[in-house]
């Protein structure tokens, strides 16, 4: 994980996605990676409606040489502070 002024950026190692998996489809609610998961497929889509209320962007990668999975959040322009 690392945190810095402009972004969040946490980025693990975990199971292969499957060609036909879309990266962009884990944040429509109830879509999991794994069906026979006890998840209800509902954390991306929680985090994409917390950043998209405060204005910042979240951005999912899946690197398959690797199998890293990177959850990518930037904040909005910091406004300069008196």
């Amino acid at each position: 994980m690392q945190l810095r002024a402009t972004e969040l950026v946490i980025t693990n190692a975990g199971p292969a996605l499957a060609a036909q998996q879309k990266p962009a489809q884990f944040f429509e609610r109830f879509r999991k990676q794994n069906a026979a998961s006890d998840s209800p497929g509902l954390g991306l889509s929680i985090v994409q409606s917390i950043t998209t209320f405060y204005g910042f962007t979240v951005a999912y990668d899946y690197a398959p040489d690797s199998a890293r999975h990177t959850l990518r959040v930037r904040f909005a322009s910091a406004v300069p502070r008196p």
